[in-house]
């Protein structure tokens, strides 16, 4: 085996410029597959941690059904065990109690539905960078019973600035229309057209007050990493009709969005994998025809026709490797340079308010776990690649008969 592999480096370095050929579509090939998985793991990166962190949090403890409906009855009465076992878990930075309900903003100049949250100011922070995206005002404090902050969207809409008078409206525990008077304390702008035309923040208490309920609906919880909110939501998970569940669970959709763009990639792997069949078996075949009288003379001398079929496979995966080798190489580098400088993306901000990505201005490529997850798919596709493009080039060598190839 040793043999045929050397006769067939011998045999690739005989024509250069041709062998360079097939060899730089794999190299582009490969550089290009590993720079987009790590250009996409880091941009995912970066958006889900900006949609995760700026409100929801990774992890959420609700009353079984409350996001199916948003029924504000659905409350957790009784939190202080799960309080507990929330500050005892080591991969929880922090933790935020919340009430929400959907109801109406009224003000002098119209009206429009919304999302009511309440929140407790003094926990907020550690899970939500709500007070990074204030374009005006300021966050609300404990205590603050008519304070309120909306995004810039919905101020345009309703007329609203800093110091405004406004009513929400929303359907209480007993099946009544209740209302409060708030004041605009802060606008917002979370880069979410959703959130920052349909998001009204105010304290807790209020809400409490408002809905007349005596408890939360959802606990917001942030976690030290994306991939650890699985394990965090199963070890949390309170039962007896309270539920944790992870950002997969209650986000499907940026999941699934997330799975549609790593397919993409997948896809210029293919194109150029299929480029790279072409290219090396026309390589294979003109090196076979331009041979006849070598393979003539091997078989006339001993090698059986099974060698020559052999050694012909060889000089594919030769190619194969060589190009896989410089590829990665190639695609290493240039993810570990971008990953210190970003790329700079501003350019596209309203592109990714638009799937409620935020303003990102540079992403920055990583090899995270989507990557090295699929870092063997093109290695192998490359090296699957090199030997079918020598299958049919490989099966006419082996066919000639030495009399005749030896007077080609």
């Amino acid at each position: 085996m040793r043999i045929y592999f050397q006769i067939a480096y011998r045999n690739i370095l005989a024509n250069k410029r041709r062998t360079a050929l097939s060899i730089s579509i794999i190299v582009v090939g490969m550089a290009l597959t590993v720079f987009m998985w790590a250009i996409q793991d880091g941009a995912w990166e970066i958006a889900l941690r900006h949609i995760t962190d700026m409100f929801p949090g990774q992890v959420q403890i609700e009353r079984a059904g409350f996001s199916d409906d948003y029924d504000v009855r659905k409350v957790i009465s009784d939190t202080s065990e799960i309080f507990s076992r929330i500050r005892s878990d080591p991969d929880v930075i922090g933790f935020s109690p919340r009430l929400l309900a959907t109801g109406m903003v009224r003000s002098p100049t119209g009206s429009s539905g919304a999302l009511l949250v309440g929140i407790r100011p003094e926990n907020e922070s550690g899970v939500s960078k709500f007070s990074e995206y204030l374009k005006e005002g300021e966050f609300i404090g404990p205590g603050d019973k008519r304070g309120a902050l909306i995004g810039d969207r919905m101020a345009d809409d309703l007329g609203l600035r800093l110091g405004s008078k406004f009513v929400i409206m929303a359907m209480d525990s007993t099946g009544n229309i209740s209302g409060e008077a708030l004041r605009v304390k802060g606008i917002f702008h979370l880069g979410s057209a959703e959130l920052d035309r349909g998001l009204v923040v105010l304290s807790s208490e209020t809400l409490k007050r408002m809905l007349l309920v005596n408890g939360y609906h959802i606990i917001a919880i942030r976690v030290k990493s994306l991939s650890s909110a699985d394990d965090v939501a199963r070890r949390l998970n309170p039962g007896g009709g309270v539920v944790a569940r992870s950002w997969r669970e209650f986000l499907p959709v940026i999941e699934q969005t997330v799975q549609m763009k790593r397919g993409s990639v997948s896809i210029v792997l293919l194109l150029f994998m299929f480029l790279a069949l072409s290219s090396i078996a026309a390589t294979m075949l003109m090196s076979v025809q331009q041979r006849v009288r070598e393979f003539g003379i091997m078989q006339a001398v001993g090698m059986k026709p099974l060698g020559v079929f052999g050694m012909v496979i060889a000089e594919g995966v030769i190619l194969g490797a060589i190009g896989i080798v410089i590829g990665l190489i190639i695609g290493f580098i240039a993810v570990w340079i971008t990953s210190m400088t970003g790329i700079d993306v501003s350019g596209f901000s309203e592109i990714y308010e638009s799937y409620d990505m935020g303003n990102i201005g540079k992403l920055y490529p990583q090899m995270g776990a989507v990557f090295w997850s699929h870092f063997h798919e093109p290695i192998l596709g490359f090296l699957a690649v090199s030997v079918l493009s020598s299958l049919y080039p490989a099966y006419i060598a082996a066919r000639m008969v030495p009399s005749r190839a030896m007077r080609y």
